[in-house]
C-alpha cells in the first residue's frame, strides 16, 4: 500500500510529498499504535468483567459487537480534534469559523440518554462509537483496527482462561493515543480438546 502510495506522489498527480508523509504516519499510528494499546485497553477492560471474558471465549461470534463495546468503554483515543470551517450554533451554543473543538469521548460514550447507564456489555446493540470519528476525517485505519482486533480477541479468550493482573501498569498519557504501555497478566492457560482419533473400521464420534 505504501509503494502505490510513492508511486501516486511520483506520478505527481494525486499527493504532494506533505500529503504522502502525513498519510504514512496515519497509517502507522491508526494500524499499529493505536490497535495495540486498543488491545491492551480491550483486556484490562475485560478483567473487570470477567463474566464477559468467559462469555466471548463461549461465543466467539460476539467478537465484533466485544470490539466495539470495548472502544466505548476505554476507546484508545479519548478525544476528537477538530477545527470549525464556518460558524455553527449547537443548541445554544455558538462555535466561530476558526474554532479549536475537542470532543471529550468518556462522556460521550456514556451519555444516559444514549446508553441508559448501562455497564460493559458484549451482548448489546449500541449506537455507533465515536473513536474512529465521523464524516470526511473518519479513521483511516478503522477496517484494519477491526480486523485486527477481531483476530485477536477470540483467540486470546479461547487460549487464555481468568486473566487477571500480575504487577503494576505503566500508562500512556491521556490525551493522543492511551492504554497500557505493558500489560502483565496471569491466566489459567486452556487448549481446545482434541478430536479422538478414529480407529481403523471405526468413526470417531
Amino acid at each position: 500500500m505504501i509503494s502505490r502510495l510513492i508511486a501516486a506522489e511520483e506520478a505527481g498527480d494525486r499527493l504532494t510529498s506533505e500529503e504522502l508523509r502525513v498519510m504514512v504516519i496515519g497509517l502507522m499510528l491508526a494500524g499499529q499504535d493505536a490497535t495495540q494499546h486498543q488491545l491492551g485497553l480491550a483486556m484490562t477492560t475485560f478483567m473487570k468483567h470477567p463474566e464477559q471474558w468467559a462469555l466471548l471465549a463461549e461465543q466467539p461470534e460476539l467478537v465484533d459487537r466485544a470490539i466495539e463495546e470495548s472502544m466505548r468503554v476505554s476507546p484508545a483515543s479519548t478525544v476528537i480534534m477538530r477545527i470549525a470551517d464556518e460558524d455553527i450554533v449547537y443548541r445554544d451554543l455558538e462555535i466561530k469559523e476558526g474554532t479549536f473543538v475537542s470532543v471529550l469521548l468518556d462522556p460521550a460514550h456514556n451519555d444516559p440518554a444514549v446508553f441508559n447507564g448501562e455497564g460493559f456489555d458484549i451482548t448489546k446493540h449500541r449506537a455507533t462509537q465515536l473513536t474512529f470519528g465521523v464524516g470526511l476525517h473518519y479513521c483511516l485505519g478503522a477496517a484494519l483496527a477491526r480486523a485486527e482486533m477481531g483476530e485477536a480477541l477470540p483467540i486470546l479468550a479461547n487460549r487464555l482462561r481468568s486473566p487477571e493482573p500480575d504487577g503494576p501498569v505503566p500508562w500512556r498519557p491521556t490525551v493522543g493515543v492511551t492504554g497500557p504501555i505493558t500489560l502483565p497478566i496471569r491466566f489459567v492457560p486452556h487448549s481446545p480438546t482434541p478430536a479422538p482419533t478414529a480407529l481403523p473400521g471405526t468413526r470417531a464420534v
